[in-house]
């Protein structure tokens, strides 16, 4: 009897691993995010100018530190929330972006579906504060991550040592 309930349980807990990991398309999902790749540039948007900052640059490591961090502790995904034509426009026009770009597909274990980035868009002023677009070269995908506030504040307060406005 103990051992017959013992297999079910095994088995139950088998099948939902694997129709979620079906469902995810990742076997690993319930992994914590971890973001393994160093990106190979971070352009910062502020207001219509463009700052590059690649490897061995000043504020490149702490940068590309805060970025991850903030990336692994995601707290929710918005399947309805775009980046349309006009608010990516307006994101390295009008408003503080910070677009960072990936050498090779990052492997975001989620518990959600998501596409491998090689490149992710994070508005920092503006239209959809806290929030994280995943894209490709080809363009950004739909939806968004939604980040912990506290984690991109300390994306700020390094974008606020380089002198860039970023409290409006």
């Amino acid at each position: 009897m103990f051992s017959g309930l013992v297999v079910t349980l095994l088995a139950l807990v088998a099948i939902g691993y694997s129709v979620t990991a079906l469902m995810l398309g990742d076997p690993a999902w319930f992994l914590p995010p971890e973001v393994d790749v160093p990106p190979e540039r971070i352009i910062v948007y502020e207001a219509g100018t463009r700052h590059e900052i690649r490897p061995g640059d000043d504020m490149y490591e702490p940068l590309a530190q805060a970025i991850a961090d903030a990336l692994r502790t995601t707290i929710g995904f918005e399947e309805t929330t775009g980046l349309s034509e006009i608010s990516q426009q307006d994101a390295y026009e009008r408003f503080v972006s910070v677009e960072v770009w990936y050498p090779k597909p990052l492997e975001l274990h989620m518990r959600f579906r998501v596409a491998a980035p090689t490149r992710i868009l994070l508005p920092i002023t503006g239209r959809h504060v806290n929030k994280a677009f995943l894209g490709t070269e080809k363009g950004y995908t739909a939806g968004a991550l939604v980040l912990d506030p506290t984690r991109t504040e300390r994306i700020r307060t390094l974008l606020r040592a380089m002198g860039i406005q970023v409290d409006s």
